[in-house]
This record gives structure tokens, C-alpha cells and sequence, in this order.
């Protein structure tokens, strides 16, 4: 895992200077205004998983107590997979859903 995060550091640095032209002291403020949604989830109602699948292409998921409550594998970039997440997330807190 540890070999994945210089990688995914690397690729979220770069989505997130390309998407807020933000500079990478400014990134842990700047993530929170990209991902509203995932800062929400992580912050009070679980955690997700970021991960490469070799030649597959990306793989987000977002757990909470009782388990998995969102997967998606089908993404060929990070930032495809964080938009996806996100979006779903965003779903998931417009349909009223509690911490269960």
C-alpha cells in the first residue's frame, strides 16, 4: 500500500491543480471544496477506500457501519473514480440518509 500512495498523492495533487489551480500548500483546504461530499462522509459517517487494480483502472468505495454503501471499479483514472464517489455520495446525503 505504502508503494500506491506516492502515486495517488501524485495524481490528486495533479487533478486538484488542474480542476482549482490551487498551489499544493493550499491542497488540504482545496480538498475539502473539491469533494464537499467525501469530506462530509469521512468526517461523520465512515470511511472509503482508494485503490489502482493492475489493469483494471481505479476502485472507490465508501463504507460505514453496517458495511459496504458504494463501490465503483469501473473508472480508468482517479479523478474519474473520486468524481464518482463524490457524485455518489452526494446522492446518498440528498435522499435524507442518516448515520445509521
Amino acid at each position: 500500500m505504502q508503494d500506491d500512495l506516492p502515486k495517488f498523492a501524485e495524481e490528486f495533487g495533479d487533478y486538484l491543480r488542474q480542476m482549482n489551480k490551487v498551489q499544493p500548500s493550499e491542497l488540504p483546504f482545496a480538498a475539502e471544496q473539491a469533494f464537499p461530499a467525501i469530506a462530509r462522509w469521512v468526517q461523520g459517517y465512515g470511511e472509503i477506500e482508494i485503490g489502482e487494480q493492475e489493469g483494471l483502472g481505479f476502485v472507490v468505495a465508501a463504507f460505514d457501519d453496517c458495511g459496504l454503501v458504494f463501490e465503483d471499479n469501473k473508472a480508468a483514472t482517479l479523478a474519474e473514480a473520486m468524481a464518482a464517489l463524490e457524485q455518489r455520495l452526494e446522492e446518498w446525503f440528498k435522499v435524507g440518509a442518516t448515520k445509521r
